[in-house]
């Protein structure tokens, strides 16, 4: 999944190619599930039902599948499309969640084994590798977590569903082959200057020190501004 969007009785999927709308209530539920890998099928409820006003789970009451404007992801090792394209399409390295997702692969690498979620978002925590502003400690309109936490959480679900993490049974995640090559040669694309590290403002200066023991911070840097929305396209991939 690409991005996820969740407004008035709509929640909208994307993915590559297509997308999927489900109307109703109490969807944030439903989001949650979606991110954390519990939602197996969904289906309308009778189109004379009506929940009562009580209802706390969530109610579908339509779905719809259609075209989506995403087209397929590109691979970390399309060398065939330069810096400038990735960013004026906002699916590169450098968009946030191409980093929340090298975050997510460094992340893992170094915890080594099969990990939970928890134990991944709060190994990034304890580091301080995610640079944080002030909205991002401001729990969801759907979720008492952080907002980061559950942006950490989605790139997982595209490292997953890009084959970078193997999801062998609910919330037990490990590096795959790929994802250990990936984060390889996106490492040894910043060594190189190849990729820009500057460009990369949610890498804490902790976490860009890790990938370049000198890094130096420098005025000219990118940096966060509040404006950024919750879901951003996937990147890199």
């Amino acid at each position: 999944m690409i991005d996820a969007t969740l407004e008035d009785g709509e929640l909208l999927l994307s993915f590559t190619g297509h997308e999927v709308t489900f109307r109703g209530f109490n969807l944030g539920g439903l989001l949650e599930a979606v991110v954390e890998c519990r939602l197996e099928k969904g289906w309308e409820l009778p189109s004379d039902y009506r929940p009562p006003a009580n209802l706390k789970c969530p109610s579908v009451s339509k779905i719809e599948v259609g075209d989506s404007e995403f087209g397929p992801l590109d691979c970390a090792d399309r060398g065939e499309r330069s810096e400038a394209s990735h960013k004026a399409e906002g699916d590169g390295y450098d968009s946030r969640r191409g980093q929340e997702v090298l975050l997510v692969l460094y992340t893992l690498d170094n915890l080594g084994g099969i990990n939970g979620r928890q134990e991944d978002v709060d190994h990034i925590s304890r580091n301080r590798w995610y640079e944080l502003i002030g909205d991002d400690l401001t729990p969801t309109a759907t979720s008492i977590e952080a907002r980061y936490r559950i942006d950490l959480a989605w790139a997982r679900k595209d490292g997953v569903l890009n084959d970078f993490i193997n999801n062998l049974e609910r919330n037990a995640w490990e590096l795959s082959r790929r994802g250990h090559d990936v984060l390889d040669r996106a490492v040894e694309a910043f060594r190189s200057e190849k990729w820009n590290l500057r460009s990369c403002e949610y890498f804490s200066l902790t976490f860009k020190r890790r990938i370049i023991s000198d890094f130096a911070s420098r005025d000219t840097d990118r940096k966060r501004v509040r404006s950024q929305p919750m879901f951003a396209h996937c990147g890199f991939v």
